[in-house]
C-alpha cells in the first residue's frame, strides 16, 4: 500500500514537473508591429497595432474561468543631453479579458473607459485589445519643437490581478510573465 502511494506521488510529481516545463516552451507573447502618433483636429491620437499570443496555460486558465487584465502604458518623454529623460505624459490603460463558458463567448472590457465588447473568438478578443486606433493623447501645441521626444508603449499581462490561489504559480512559471518589449519611436 504504501508503495503504490509513493509510486503515485511521484507520477503526480512528475506530471506536474513536465507541465511546467511544457509550458515554458510554449509560444507566447506580445509584439507590436506599429505605433505612431497622428495628428487630430485638437490633439495627438495615437494608433498602435499589437499582437498577442497566449500558451497554453493561460488560454487553459482564460478557458476556466480566470480572467486576464492587461495594462497598456503609453509615454512621452523630453530628451534631456546632460541629464534624465523628463516624461512629459504618461497614460496607463487597462483590459480585461474573461470567457463566458456557458454562452461560449470572451469579453473584452475596456476599464478606463467603462466599456465592453463580446468576441466569439478569443483570436478576435485578443486583437482588440492589440489595437489601438484613434486615442487622444495631448495637444499638440504642448510639444516644443525645440525639443526631441522620445514615445514609447507596452502591453504586459497583470499578474497581480490573477486569483490569489493562482499567483504563485504564475510568479514561477515564466509561461505566465506575458509582455511586449518595449516599442519606441521620435516624435516629430
Amino acid at each position: 500500500m504504501l508503495r503504490k502511494r509513493t509510486s503515485t506521488s511521484a507520477a503526480t510529481l512528475i506530471g506536474l514537473v513536465l507541465w511546467l516545463v511544457a509550458s515554458e516552451f510554449a509560444v507566447a507573447g506580445i509584439k507590436y508591429s506599429q505605433a505612431r502618433l497622428v495628428e487630430g483636429e485638437q490633439k495627438l491620437l495615437l494608433d498602435a497595432t499589437a499582437s498577442i499570443e497566449l500558451n497554453s496555460s493561460i488560454e487553459s486558465g482564460l478557458s476556466s474561468g480566470v480572467p486576464l487584465y492587461f495594462n497598456a502604458t503609453f509615454e512621452i518623454k523630453k530628451s534631456n543631453p546632460w541629464w534624465l529623460d523628463e516624461t512629459i505624459y504618461k497614460q496607463e490603460y487597462r483590459y480585461s479579458l474573461v470567457y463566458y463558458e456557458l454562452t461560449r463567448h470572451y469579453r473584452v472590457s475596456w476599464l478606463n473607459e467603462s466599456r465592453s465588447r463580446n468576441f466569439r473568438s478569443l483570436l478576435d478578443a485578443l486583437a482588440s485589445i492589440g489595437t489601438v486606433k484613434r486615442m487622444p493623447v495631448l495637444a499638440a501645441h504642448e510639444l516644443s519643437e525645440q525639443y526631441a521626444y522620445q514615445a514609447s508603449l507596452r502591453l504586459t499581462l497583470d499578474q497581480n490581478a490573477l486569483p490569489l490561489a493562482l499567483r504563485p504559480l504564475a510568479f514561477v512559471n515564466s509561461g505566465w510573465r506575458l509582455k511586449s518589449e518595449e516599442y519606441q519611436w521620435q516624435i516629430n
